[in-house]
């Protein structure tokens, strides 16, 4: 039986994992911290073809750093959370928020709120999560 749900797993992670040419540079946002290299948002992130910026920018775990310095990294996409029933409200807010509008995720419309009980989790969750962020940056 524990066999089966691991290939359950990898088979819908396999459905889910995206390998663009060109990755969109990314964020995950919560709180003020954002979420570096060794951190379940790393994972999901390179899942879904972004490239995770603070990880690039050697951060690792979650840690605060000044709005200005994210603001000034321009992302293409930035990952938030959210309640499960004001996703779309929770993206909208943060995205229309001073700095936060001039960025290319707020003007491409790639500021995502994915529901925290599946950003903040693992196994299954970051897999919910997962589908969240791909099917709302996946162009098309």
């Amino acid at each position: 039986m524990a066999e089966a749900l691991v290939q359950r797993f990898d088979a819908r992670l396999s459905t889910l994992t995206r390998r663009p040419t060109s990755r969109l540079r990314a964020i995950g946002w919560s709180a003020g911290q954002l979420s570096g290299k060794n951190t379940t948002f790393d994972d999901i992130a390179t899942a879904a073809g972004l490239e995770n910026l603070a990880a690039t920018e050697s951060i690792s775990g979650h840690r605060e750093l000044p709005l200005e310095q994210v603001l000034a990294w321009n992302p293409d996409v930035v990952v938030t959370q959210c309640s499960t029933e004001d996703c779309d409200a929770a993206a909208r807010t943060l995205a229309e928020s001073p700095g936060w509008a001039a960025t290319a995720a707020a003007e491409n419309g790639r500021v995502v709120a994915v529901p925290g009980r599946h950003l903040f989790s693992v196994g299954w969750g970051m897999l919910e999560a997962l589908q969240w962020i791909v099917e709302r940056t996946t162009a098309g």
